[in-house]
């Protein structure tokens, strides 16, 4: 085996809505051309993958970049707590309400008191309670908070019309058949890869550059439409 190609394990961490709506496309090319590296995937909420990649349980991670001063603390910028960050994608952020909810402009034009969220430490989360104007939804105001462990089961929810979410449009994309909900699109949120910045690694370097490579081409692909 040649000495320069990549080789051996990468554990790689990510969002769920991450690993769904756009690693396998990533991974495969990955993988077809660097057969030698053994991905090992990890999923998270934003806080617990930068802890992991701070703490060395974790090679590199793909975390949202908004909401990060909950996670980072004042500033919430990666290279203030030991991290280098690489943008990977954007995702369009939807917030999806039951099918016969009225138009949403602003939080007060919502009716169900119900929001569904992953645990606290999701930037997505953080980035919700913003977009209502809220610290903390139970506490201040008087919104319920309904922790769900997967975006299958938040849609199946609002789609019954007990709650709302956030959720990436990418992975309402996946979805064979269009899902019988109201969206408004209320955010865009930048992906980043993040490692510690005294970790090298052929196999890390390769994803870098797989990611590099993803960008221009969705770049070209915007550019065509």
């Amino acid at each position: 085996m040649s000495s320069d190609q990549p080789a051996g394990v990468l554990r790689v961490g990510a969002l769920e809505s991450t690993a769904a709506a756009r690693l396998p496309s990533l991974l495969s090319v990955y993988h077809s051309r660097w057969p030698q590296v053994e991905l090992e995937i990890s999923i998270g909420t934003s806080c617990s993958l930068v802890d992991d990649v701070l703490m060395s349980r974790l090679d590199c991670a793909f975390v949202a970049g908004a909401g990060m001063e909950d996670i980072l603390g004042v500033g919430g910028r990666f290279a203030e707590c030991g991290l280098s960050a690489t943008r990977a994608c954007t995702e369009d952020m939807l917030l999806v309400l039951p099918p016969n909810h009225p138009p949403v402009e602003c939080p007060e034009d919502i009716h169900v008191r119900t929001l569904a969220a992953f645990s606290k430490g999701c930037s997505y989360r953080s980035v919700l309670e913003r977009w209502l104007g809220i610290r903390d939804a139970e506490q201040e105001t008087g919104w319920k908070v309904m922790e769900l462990a997967s975006y299958h089961t938040m849609l199946a929810c609002v789609a019954a019309g007990s709650c709302f979410a956030l959720c990436p449009k990418s992975v309402l994309d996946l979805r064979r058949t269009p899902l019988n909900v109201r969206t408004r699109q209320i955010a865009t949120v930048d992906t980043y890869l993040i490692a510690r910045p005294a970790y090298s690694s052929g196999a890390y370097e390769a994803l870098l550059r797989a990611v590099g490579t993803g960008i221009r081409v969705a770049r070209e692909n915007e550019a065509d439409r």
